[in-house]
Protein backbone atom coordinates (compact mmCIF):
# COMPACT_ATOMS: atom_id res chain seq x y z
CA UNK A 1 0.00 0.00 0.00
CA UNK A 2 2.81 2.10 0.96
CA UNK A 3 4.54 1.72 -2.68
CA UNK A 4 1.26 2.59 -4.32
CA UNK A 5 0.41 6.31 -3.27
CA UNK A 6 -2.84 7.15 -3.53
CA UNK A 7 -4.78 10.44 -2.54
CA UNK A 8 -7.70 8.18 -1.01
CA UNK A 9 -5.66 6.02 1.07
CA UNK A 10 -3.96 6.23 4.56
CA UNK A 11 -1.84 3.15 5.88
CA UNK A 12 -2.08 2.72 9.60
CA UNK A 13 -0.41 0.43 11.76
CA UNK A 14 -2.65 -1.83 13.73
CA UNK A 15 0.13 -2.79 16.38
CA UNK A 16 3.30 -4.44 16.85
CA UNK A 17 2.09 -7.08 19.28
CA UNK A 18 -0.52 -9.96 18.42
CA UNK A 19 -3.89 -9.74 20.03
CA UNK A 20 -4.92 -13.37 22.25
CA UNK A 21 -8.23 -12.50 20.46
CA UNK A 22 -10.00 -10.06 17.27
CA UNK A 23 -11.49 -7.36 18.22
CA UNK A 24 -15.25 -7.78 19.13
CA UNK A 25 -15.87 -4.92 16.61
CA UNK A 26 -14.09 -6.08 14.01
CA UNK A 27 -15.89 -9.33 14.30
CA UNK A 28 -19.48 -7.57 14.98
CA UNK A 29 -18.95 -5.56 11.59
CA UNK A 30 -17.52 -8.24 9.54
CA UNK A 31 -20.93 -10.28 10.26
CA UNK A 32 -22.72 -7.96 9.40
CA UNK A 33 -21.26 -9.03 6.05
CA UNK A 34 -22.23 -11.84 6.16
CA UNK A 35 -18.83 -13.72 7.12
CA UNK A 36 -18.39 -14.98 10.77
CA UNK A 37 -14.99 -14.15 12.03
CA UNK A 38 -16.16 -15.09 15.81
CA UNK A 39 -13.62 -18.65 16.23
CA UNK A 40 -10.78 -16.91 14.26
CA UNK A 41 -7.61 -16.06 15.95
CA UNK A 42 -5.49 -12.69 15.11
CA UNK A 43 -2.46 -13.90 13.12
CA UNK A 44 1.40 -12.91 13.83
CA UNK A 45 3.17 -11.94 10.48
Amino acid sequence: MTRRPRPTVTVRSAGSATAETINPTAVEVVRELGIDIAQESPAAD
